[in-house]
């Protein structure tokens, strides 16, 4: 009797399109295609995760009753530190699915793949705490702080291998599913490159302020220099003007960090609050347009590479060119488009198992 062909998911990084991972696993549930282990990056790690958990319904009915305009809810900003974001608040979100759950008490073969920022190791992890293995997998650099687990710094797998094909494999799947949401870069830039926004770039190169030197530092004299001899005076009271000016100096800088930190903090949650709600295009690309722009082309180009080393048995590639990474207001449709793109596979899918 031959034995059953294991299949097995690799679900790549992607943020908010990786809502589309859903719709993949939908599909392939309804179709009776066995998913016998799961890998996952970033967002793919957050999905399949919950999948192999067997929470993944649950999480379907948060994301159908959330209110996307509350997403700062889940954001914790802080002064920088290594991240914008400190993660606690998205932890205790992943905790109330998973509660204090390991990876090797999952109803499925898991992995979920980060990668150390002090080596650049790809680490696949496949025991452990869930949350936390979770939580490192998608800790965008800058965005989100480091996750220190097991002696590493560990930020998005998303830098090492945004479509884990391999980890996947080393679970013992036969045949491999990838779903790769970095398929189509042409097509999502948040850039604008019009003529308004050229000319803007160029007026802000021509008209940077830059911070002037002062000209000179007023010298002081104290009561008590003036007593010394004359031979003395001279020397003393340049030496207590240097060391009053610079510790007054010091002060005055300690105390605007001080406030700064505290501005920045608001600042921040405000901004971020904005951004996320915020539809029509600037004149000018904001930071996390460059961000995620630049993210996207690192993610497309290792993607490509990855991908050709050791290629999935079947690539499902969404047309995701208009969801963009932070439009969790788009869930639906980024469901649905797996949907679409895995119902046109699944001759492709079925031809690859009967091969296997």
């Amino acid at each position: 009797m031959k034995k059953r062909v294991k299949v097995g998911l690799a679900l790549g990084s992607g943020s908010a399109r990786g809502f589309a991972h859903i719709g993949v696993i939908r599909v392939l549930e309804a179709e009776g295609i066995p998913l016998d282990c799961v890998a996952g990056t970033s967002i793919g790690a957050i999905v399949g995760g919950m999948y192999a958990a067997g929470v993944l319904g649950q999480c379907e009915e948060f994301l159908q009753d959330f209110d996307w305009k509350d997403m700062t809810l889940l954001l914790d900003p802080l002064f920088p530190l290594s991240g914008l974001l400190g993660g606690k608040r998205i932890e205790k979100l992943f905790t109330s699915f998973l509660q204090n759950r390991r990876i090797e008490d999952f109803e499925l073969p898991f992995a979920a793949v980060a990668a150390d920022v002090r080596t650049g190791e790809e680490m696949v992890l496949t025991q452990g705490n869930a949350v936390k293995a979770l939580r490192a997998s998608m800790s965008l650099p800058g965005i989100f702080t480091p996750v220190f687990l097991d002696e590493r710094l560990l930020v998005d797998g998303g830098i090492v291998s945004p479509v884990p094909v391999q980890a996947v494999k080393a679970l013992g799947a036969d045949v491999v599913i990838g779903v790769n949401l970095a398929a189509e870069m042409s097509q999502r830039s948040y850039i604008s490159t019009t003529e308004k926004t050229v000319e803007k770039l160029r007026e802000l190169e021509g008209t940077r302020p830059h911070a002037e030197p002062p000209d000179s530092i007023p010298s002081t004299s104290t009561d008590s220099a003036s007593e010394l001899p004359s031979f003395l005076r001279g020397p003393v009271e340049k030496g207590l003007s240097f060391f009053e000016e610079r510790a007054q100096a010091l002060e005055q800088w300690v105390d605007e960090k001080v406030e700064r930190g505290r501005a920045v903090i608001d600042e921040r949650s405000s901004f971020l609050a904005a951004w996320l709600k915020e539809e029509k295009a600037k004149d000018l690309p904001d930071i996390f347009s460059v961000l995620f722009n630049s993210i996207n082309i690192m993610q497309y180009q290792i993607t490509q590479a990855s991908l050709r080393h050791c290629p999935a048995d079947v690539l499902l590639c969404p047309d995701l060119a208009q969801v963009r990474l932070l439009d969790f207001d788009k869930v639906e449709e980024a469901i649905q488009e797996g949907e679409r793109i895995a119902r046109a596979s699944l001759a492709q899918i079925q031809e690859a198992i009967a091969n296997a």
